[in-house]
């Protein structure tokens, strides 16, 4: 069973909405309709059980069913700071990193450092780690932090 993300926690009646990326995912990619059942992760470290009442439009709705806290998250709080590298290398280190169990990464430039890491790069290894979590089944989101000197 695949992993979803929500950005927001379950509200007070246990109801679920989430975000227009996920949504598209669960409805375009895997085919989900009302009443099916989904888990769900908050990248905090709960994972939910959610039965999918409303997939139209541009968002899914449901409701959580169970929560519980996440298994398998390393005992031990790793940080990986990782020199900025060209191309699309920094992003496979990030993806790796993620499934490996790192806490946070976070890309530093250093006197050799050849490639750039402005914002929008930044954003894009959010958005892997983010997929990287969801695929090694993990519940914790890993921060990728700013570019440092």
């Amino acid at each position: 069973m695949e992993f979803y993300y929500l950005a927001e926690p379950p509200g007070a009646d246990g109801s679920v909405r989430f975000d227009a990326d996920e949504s598209r995912h669960i409805v375009r990619s895997k085919r989900h309709r009302a009443g099916d059942r989904v888990r769900a992760v908050d990248g905090r470290g709960r994972e939910y059980l959610v039965e999918l009442s409303e997939t139209g439009g541009r968002v899914v709705l449901g409701r959580a069913l169970d929560s519980s806290p996440a298994g398998g998250e390393p005992a031990v709080s790793l940080t990986l700071a990782q020199g900025v590298l060209k191309g699309d290398h920094l992003a496979e280190v990030v993806s790796a990193a993620t499934q490996l169990g790192a806490m946070r990464i976070l890309p530093f430039r250093s006197a050799r450092t050849v490639g750039a890491c402005g914002r929008a790069r930044v954003e894009r290894l959010r958005k892997v780690a983010l997929e990287a979590m969801k695929c090694s089944r993990r519940a914790v989101w890993p921060g990728v932090g700013e570019p440092v000197e």
